[in-house]
């Protein structure tokens, strides 16, 4: 069985980050170790919420499995809450992280803005993306990444090639673009683009009329449980799309949950089909 390294926030109501990735990459057949780098009482797209930044209790978890000799497959970083715990994920990776496969979700906003709590994290991802194998930015994140501006009209896959060619990091996973950000995708469509060393290829899925808070997470962490397996990119990140699908198609068709888009996607029931997945 294979280990990975889960670093990411944990918030305790809302279907987002760890209380995600757990539970995903483990059905994946993996076993998982979770260093948070935040705890709150709920995501941050709730009306209140309460957040207890877990930077200065980070390197003490590092430094014990360190000296307990563990290893780890898989470093999959999500939710980073300053440039400091940034820096602490890339010494992890340099210190724990020999050999195994680096995902980084570089998440700094959505939708052209980039989130409150983002601080001084752009800068300092910039940096932890040269050490990563493979990264999920969308479409603001990769703008971000560049030192770009978002763009106002629709742009060409050309050009999201264009901006990839300018990071450090071979593999690139450009997720949720949709028609009215890339022109060459197809109404009621979502597509993610991979670019593997200049290599471009475009999966896309149907699109629902709704939009669920955490859905990147769940397209993450599949992709991660895929990753660890030994899947390649390509293939990892279809069943990724296809499982993300699924459990947005379901929870809009479902009810109570399934009209909150706060709650996220209702994932727990399909849980059994990543078994056999990978």
């Amino acid at each position: 069985m294979k280990r990975a390294a889960l670093i990411n926030d944990l918030s305790g109501v809302g279907r987002c980050s760890l209380s995600v990735a757990l539970p995903i990459v483990s059905a994946c057949g993996h076993e998982c170790a979770v260093l948070p780098t935040a705890l709150l009482s709920n995501h941050t797209g709730f009306e209140h919420y309460t957040f207890y930044d877990f930077t200065e209790h980070m390197r003490g978890y590092i430094d014990c499995w360190e000296e307990l000799g563990i290893s780890f497959d898989m470093v999959y970083s999500g939710f980073l809450g300053s440039g400091v715990q940034a820096d602490i994920t890339l010494n992890f990776i340099e210190r724990l992280g020999k050999g195994a496969v680096r995902l980084v979700d570089p998440v700094l906003g959505d939708n052209g803005v980039l989130y409150d709590t983002c601080g001084d994290v752009t800068e300092h991802m910039r940096r932890l993306i040269r050490a990563a194998d493979v990264i999920t930015p969308n479409l603001t994140e990769l703008c971000a990444l560049c030192g770009e501006e978002y763009p106002e009209s629709p742009i060409s896959i050309a050009e999201i090639e264009r901006m990839c060619s300018r990071l450090p990091t071979e593999c690139i996973v450009v997720t949720g673009l949709e028609r009215d950000t890339v022109l060459e995708i197809e109404h009621n469509r979502v597509a993610n683009l991979i670019c593997e060393n200049g290599s471009i290829t475009l999966t896309d899925n149907e699109k629902f009329p709704a939009a669920y808070c955490g859905t990147g997470d769940v397209f993450a962490s599949v992709l991660c449980g895929g990753l660890t397996s030994g899947v390649k990119l390509t293939a990892a990140v279809r069943a990724a799309a296809d499982f993300t699908q699924m459990c947005v198609q379901d929870t809009y068709n479902n009810g109570s949950y399934g009209k909150d888009k706060l709650y996220g996607v209702q994932f727990e029931d399909k849980l059994n089909l990543l078994k056999g997945c990978f």
